[in-house]
């Protein structure tokens, strides 16, 4: 792990919790939650602003993942009729 991803991480697990849950599929993490945790955190503007960016790819990777993994888990149709 290079210096710096554990906050990231930490970052995105704890916001994690704040997403809406509804339907099949997670919702993303709210963009006024990234910023209040980078206020919270006392970013500096510069950094808040790659904060936002790097939450929101990360976030856009794991809905991505999470996708694919609920379609894999998904049973196949049972084929009926001549083989």
């Amino acid at each position: 792990m290079a210096p710096g991803d554990e906050f990231y991480l930490t970052a995105f697990y704890q916001l994690s919790s704040c997403r809406q849950v509804g339907g099949d599929l997670p919702g993303s993490i709210p963009w006024d939650k990234i910023v209040q945790y980078a206020d919270r955190r006392q970013l500096d503007p510069d950094v808040a602003r790659a904060f936002e960016h790097i939450m929101q790819a990360m976030d856009e990777g794991y809905l991505q993942w999470y996708q694919k993994r609920q379609k894999a888990l998904m049973p196949k149709p049972i084929k009926v009729g001549k083989p």
